[in-house]
């Protein structure tokens, strides 16, 4: 029964901005805030776990190409990505995970309470905040 709590409990906070038909600032924001607690948890998280695929469609959805909100910018003549918000979301998760790893009595290492504590960095706000020219509200 735990197993299927934090499920819920992941999937309330992954997709809890996808459920407005009018995006705002703050939504697009928390989609990709959401985006790279997604990809914490499956930069940590074994292939073979039974909840990957899970976390790796949220991924997905909460990506541009699936619901997000954040361009990703290309040079018009060579295609060669310019920017990309998720990219550099992802790369910011996996950088500051090892560093808040959190460890819970009964199990040890807890991949999802060190990737809440990465969601709750002022810095990864800061670098949320700072992709903001890239969110297209029109989607």
């Amino acid at each position: 029964m735990r197993p299927i709590y934090v499920c819920g409990l992941a999937a309330t906070l992954l997709l809890s901005s996808c459920t407005s038909a009018h995006p705002d600032l703050a939504q697009a924001r928390q989609s990709l805030k959401d985006y790279g607690l997604a990809r914490c948890i499956l930069a940590a998280m074994p292939q073979a776990s039974d909840m990957y695929s899970d976390f790796s469609a949220a991924s997905h959805a909460l990506h541009f190409m699936g619901r997000g909100f954040h361009q990703i910018k290309q040079d018009e003549d060579t295609l060669e990505v310019t920017h990309d918000p998720y990219q550099l979301i992802d790369t910011f998760v996996r950088q500051a995970y090892p560093e808040s790893l959190t460890h819970t009595k009964a199990k040890g290492e807890n991949v999802f309470l060190s990737c809440l504590a990465v969601y709750h960095l002022e810095e990864y706000d800061r670098l949320v905040r700072a992709q903001d020219e890239y969110i297209d509200l029109t989607r």
